[in-house]
């Protein structure tokens, strides 16, 4: 379904999709900062409306630290609120004077407001090819750090990551041709077995490789001779020298690791309590997950310390 949406709507104007996000700051007259609990960047502004509905702030955020412009979303303001209801119907239909009829829709007609502001108690969401918009009422109150007081969200989200990562993917294969990974000596492999638990995923690679070179760009695609090698000799992981140091390989990711470089390698140890625990293993995001207190992974922190001088100490708690 196409609902006409083919740039991103701020106040006053529209930022063409593949703008980077300090365009559009530049633009907004805001400024950009390190989101805290994520790996990318975001921008805040405000706002009074947007397609009719009252809003009282917008954020943006991009693809990563350095893509573009992934998403506008704006904070509905609590003026919405009349006699402790919002009248879901009425806002939902003004947008469908817009977007057309939404592909998903949910909620009652009113939205009582609760003490509670956790969770979603009505949305609706208009999709197509190139952005989705979602409109949804709070169960209350909401209040985030500095953000201003909301009770919803109207947000519309560039959801083509294929197109979105181009310049990244560019980039990240003239690094790996860099490297001159054909030349690499396969006999010289040190390959680990161990059950990994870690989720395949189910998007379709181009998206999956789109997704890391935004926003894991060290990463790269497996060679298709060590995903060969481990298919193989049925290992989870592989370390092959290369120069400037260790390429470390699973299934589908691989990165430099260098010698004596601590910071790109950690390991968690979750022990069974309301959860069956488990245990995750990062080399510099090249990640793997199998069960509790696993021996394999002790065998590779071992052969870490001596061949690549890394120490690690394991992060040990409950799955609670």
């Amino acid at each position: 379904m196409s609902h006409g949406i083919t740039a991103f709507p701020l106040p006053g104007l529209s930022i063409e999709i593949g703008s980077l996000l300090d365009e559009a700051c530049a633009k907004l007259g805001i400024e950009s900062s390190k989101y805290p609990y994520g790996n990318y960047l975001v921008a805040h502004g405000g706002a009074q409306s947007i397609f009719g509905i009252d809003v009282n702030q917008y954020h943006l955020r991009c693809y990563g630290y350095d893509g573009p412009l992934k998403e506008v979303e704006y904070g509905l303001d609590p003026s919405l609120i009349e006699n402790n209801k919002i009248n879901f119907k009425k806002h939902v239909e003004s947008l469908e004077k817009i977007f057309g009829e939404p592909e998903q829709k949910m909620g009652d007609d009113f939205i009582s407001m609760t003490q509670h502001d956790s969770y979603v108690l009505a949305y609706a969401r208009w999709k197509s090819e190139i952005f989705d918009v979602y409109f949804a009422i709070y169960s209350g109150i909401r209040e985030m750090g500095t953000s201003k007081p909301y009770v919803g969200q109207l947000s519309f989200t560039w959801t083509d990551v294929v197109t979105a990562a181009t310049a990244h993917l560019q980039k990240q294969n003239n690094y790996v041709e860099s490297l001159h990974l054909q030349q690499l000596d396969i006999t010289q492999a040190t390959a680990f077995k161990v059950k990994n638990m870690g989720y395949s995923g189910y998007e379709a690679d181009n998206v999956r490789i789109a997704k890391r070179a935004l926003c894991t760009p060290w990463l790269f695609e497996t060679p298709h001779q060590i995903k060969t090698l481990l298919h193989e000799t049925s290992s989870a992981i592989v370390f092959i020298p290369i120069a400037g140091g260790m390429l470390a390989s699973n299934s589908q990711d691989s990165a430099i690791l260098v010698k004596g470089d601590n910071s790109r390698v950690s390991s968690d140890n979750m022990l069974p309590a309301k959860g069956g625990g488990g245990m995750h293993l990062s080399v510099n995001g090249v990640n793997l997950h199998t069960s509790h207190s696993s021996k394999q992974i002790q065998v590779i922190l071992d052969w870490l310390s001596t061949e690549m001088e890394i120490e690690v100490e394991v992060s040990e708690f409950y799955d609670c």
